[in-house]
């Protein structure tokens, strides 16, 4: 079966087909860049947390419920008690 279009028609097909593409563009290059954008915010605003946490003063000793005492050695990983 042949087309039935008039030029005119192709023409106006085409035009809109360039408009979608173009506006698809755009999108993906605003997409791209508030994606670069917030990423490099949120490593910045997790790094200020990882500084203040770091920075935050921690405890040296635990009391239990019977009185006893320990000190607080931190490791990486895991807490160690020393009695």
């Amino acid at each position: 079966m042949r087309c039935s279009l008039s030029q005119a028609d192709r023409d106006l097909l085409k035009s809109a087909g360039g408009k979608v593409s173009t506006h698809a563009g755009l999108a993906s290059l605003a997409g791209l860049g508030l994606g670069v954008y917030f990423a490099f915010r949120l490593r910045a605003m997790r790094l200020a947390y990882f500084n203040a946490f770091r920075a935050m003063e921690k405890p040296v000793e635990v009391r239990f419920a019977d009185g006893r005492a320990g000190t607080v050695k931190f490791h990486l990983i895991d807490i160690e008690f020393a009695f």
